[in-house]
This record gives C-alpha cells, structure tokens and sequence, in this order.
C-alpha cells in the first residue's frame, strides 16, 4: 500500500493539515482539516504554547480522519536565514568548510546555535543561463540556517502529537513545489498569512531573495476597524464582504489600500534589488502569485496588478492534485489558505 504523509502548517493564528498519497504518479487528496483562532493579535505563537498545538492537532487528525502518522512541516520564512552565496570552487569535503566559513561572517547568531543546510546550484538556477563549459571559479550555494532551539520545540510539538516528524524544511520550498513546480521563470511569491506577509522571488524554482513583514490580515481589519468605529468581527466580515472593491460602500477599498501600502512598497523594494544585483541587468519578473489568506480578499489581485504593473494571479496549490470532483467548490474557497500544508505533504511523494 502507498504511504500517504501530513502536511502541517503551524501558522500564527491557524494549523492547517492536509493528507496526500500518491497515486498513479500524481498526489491524491485523502483529507484535511484545520483550525483558525477567531481573535485579534494572538498572545503567543503555537510554537510558544506547544500544549495547545499539540491538543489541536490531534483533534484536527481525529475529526478530519488522518491516517498517516508521518508528517512534514515548515518553519516560518521570518525565523529562517536564508541566502545564494558564492564561494570559491572546490571538492567535497573543502567545499563544505568553505560554505562554513561563508555561514559564519552572515549568520547573526553562532554557528554552535544553528543547524545548516546548504545545496549546489547549478549553473542553469545560479545565472538563468545556459550551462558553460569553461569551468566555473566560484560555487553558488543555496545556505539556509534555522536555531537549534526553534527546531526542537517542534520535534517536542510532533512527538506530543503522536506524529512522526520526517522532514522539517521553509515555508519557502513548500509553497514553490506548491504554486511554481516546474515552471523555470523568475516569479514572485506573496504569501499573505494573518500576522505577517512573506515575499520570495524564485528563480528557475530556487528562492533568491526572501523578506518578512509584519503586515497582514489582521492589520487590515484592525484599519478597518478603527477607521469605521466597529468590532473586531464586523471589520473581518466587511473585510471579505467588500475587500478592494470600488463600487463597495462606506470607503472600505481605500482603508484597504491604506493598510496595505506597506506590503506594496516592500514588493516593489524587493523587485529593485533584485533586479539591481551583481549580474541582475535586464532580469525579468514575469508575474506574482498571490496565496495566503490574503489571496481570498475581493479584487486584491486587480488592484495589485494595477499598483505594480504586473501580471498577478492567485495561486492555486490544488492544480496538481487529485481530488474528488464535488470538493472543487469548498477546496477553492479554502486553496489560497492550504499553499503551505499542501506543498508540505507533496515533499515526500516527489
């Protein structure tokens, strides 16, 4: 029988799980389920009150009927460093230490603290250029770092949860095999959670640059809120209800706009650096891919296809999965939401 695996999205006001196996070389949705916290700013992160992540998830696999006990979950973008470095080429084990050395002088925190993890590109992802055969003087590594302490609260999560923990890996990587596949253009991805916004720009299906900012959909109700004199539930209906539509009553478009300027300028910094870096002349951006719950918010992806003049679409991480075909309506709804969990469960049926 064919193992099926968890995807598991530890959000900041949310746990998503999704179910996947594979079936005929293409993954199958078997179930999901997941939890929201109905409140402003949450207190603290499930990661800092790991017995009620736990309790949660375990209710979530009891009523949405999972049956693996193998999982697989992300660490957010925000806690993660991540950086293409080049160092100068060499064999094996020289190339490791040099990719060490390179970690120490760019990683805040001591190495003893972190655990590494660190891949080749090749020279197709590095340039976005076709491979040379004159040999090439530096490597270009994809590093990435996460603390030592971050990773075991959530072995300590898992383990409390009945569930065995068979890969950690970025939020990054996950809504990429997610949303992008095998798509070799260079896109930016917005992931737009409650609390925060995370912004990658891959190229040739490796993230090259990643920003965190603490914008997101509870900062739009809370605008909406303060600006219209309602509760905190009322601003999150009316959110949904008008989101950046004109022809939507009260004004609501323009506190949208408002509350967003700081997601737009951040978009339109990260295009600019990347696009002015050491051999970036010319790069082209050839569209954005709008996921998260911020994805779901009425006429977002016009309005930011009009501010930055780009294609922008809203993902759809349910493109390469099978599923049943009355789900398509409810799995739409919830699809922008579920990116990271189901690119999660699809890592180890690739």
């Amino acid at each position: 029988m064919t193992k099926s695996f968890l995807g598991v999205d530890l959000g900041a006001t949310s746990i998503k799980i999704v179910e996947l196996k594979e079936e005929a070389g293409r993954p199958r949705l078997l179930t999901y389920g997941y939890t929201e916290q109905s409140v402003g700013y949450p207190e603290k992160e499930f990661t800092e009150i790991p017995e009620r992540a736990i309790d949660l998830i375990k209710k979530i696999c009891v009523k949405s009927k999972t049956v693996s006990k193998q999982a697989v979950a992300a660490l957010p973008s925000a806690s993660v460093f991540s950086s293409v470095i080049n160092i100068p080429a060499a064999p094996g084990k020289d190339l490791a230490e040099a990719v060490r050395w390179e970690a120490k002088k760019i990683i805040p925190l001591p190495l003893e603290e972190m655990i590494l993890d660190w891949k080749v590109l090749t020279p197709e992802a590095a340039v976005g250029a076709a491979v040379s055969a004159v040999p090439q003087k530096t490597t270009r590594v994809l590093l990435t770092a996460a603390a030592k302490k971050l990773v075991k609260k959530y072995l300590d999560i898992f383990k409390g949860a009945g569930l065995n923990l068979v890969s950690l890996e970025t939020e990054t990587f996950a809504l990429v095999r997610a949303l992008v596949g095998v798509d070799k253009s260079t896109v930016i991805v917005v992931d737009m959670g409650a609390a925060s916004t995370a912004i990658s720009i891959i190229e040739n299906g490796v993230p090259f640059l990643n920003r965190s900012l603490n914008v997101g959909g509870i900062n739009i109700t809370k605008e909406i809120s303060t600006s219209l004199g309602i509760d905190f539930n009322q601003a999150e209906q009316m959110k949904y209800d008008a989101g950046m539509s004109p022809s939507a009553g009260g004004g609501v478009s323009k506190i949208v706009e408002r509350a967003l300027t700081m997601l737009l300028n951040e978009i339109k910094y990260c295009t600019n650096l990347y696009q002015n870096q050491e051999g970036g002349t010319g790069k082209k951006i050839e569209k954005i891919i709008l996921t998260g719950g911020g994805a779901l918010l009425p006429n977002f992806v016009e309005y930011l296809s009009g501010a930055l003049n780009m294609r922008v679409y809203a993902g759809n991480p349910w493109a390469r999965i099978i599923y049943p075909e009355e789900l398509r309506p409810i799995l739409d709804q919830v699809g922008p939401k579920f990116s990271v969990a189901i690119g999660l469960a699809m890592r180890e049926l690739e």
